[in-house]
């Protein structure tokens, strides 16, 4: 299976199953992604994945400036920075939305939750990583509490190794993302 786009390299997938990116000089990535699977913990990131979707993350300043989400809008230099960090958590981790913070050096814990509830680039962005910061699930797709996009976010942090407890709580604090 190839997946082509007039401005991209095609990429062919041994596996519809596993996502590749095209990351050639002078070649914008391409992304083949949906869903984390159970074997995305064994994988470098971003993982094998289930039911291939394209999606393209834009890499230099120019593309990001003339990115438009499918809503027609433009993202902030705050979004893309979230974005960035979001993708360097890796599988089997997660960090809370004031940590992430932190490590951006700028804005707030619901900043970040607001920038991450709009993310295009789900699940290769993988927001679900952020929790709250008394390490119970928190929100996902901006539904805060139980619900079914909860047990979503449960399910894929499961999938991925990252357990809770029945008060959706952390169970393993060895899962934190340390430096």
């Amino acid at each position: 299976m190839f997946i082509h786009n007039e401005n991209f390299e095609p990429v062919k997938l041994a596996d519809e199953n596993v996502m590749q990116t095209s990351i050639k000089p002078n070649i914008k990535p391409v992304v083949v992604a949906s869903e984390p699977s159970v074997e995305s913990k064994t994988l470098s990131k971003p993982a094998v994945l289930t039911s291939a979707k394209h999606i393209y993350y834009p890499s230099t300043s120019a593309e990001r400036l003339q990115y438009r989400t499918p809503e027609g809008k433009a993202l902030t230099p705050f979004q893309w920075d979230v974005y960035d960090m979001t993708l360097t958590i890796p599988v089997g981790s997660v960090v809370t939305y004031k940590e992430l913070c932190r490590r951006l050096k700028q804005g707030s814990p619901r900043s970040v939750g607001g920038a991450l509830r709009r993310n295009p680039f789900a699940p290769y962005i993988p927001c679900h990583r952020i929790i709250a910061s008394d390490l119970k699930l928190g929100g996902y797709c901006g539904e805060w509490g139980p619900g079914q996009k909860a047990n979503r976010k449960l399910e894929l942090l499961s999938s991925e190794g990252v357990k809770f407890d029945k008060e959706n709580r952390l169970k393993e604090k060895n899962a934190l993302w340390r430096d």
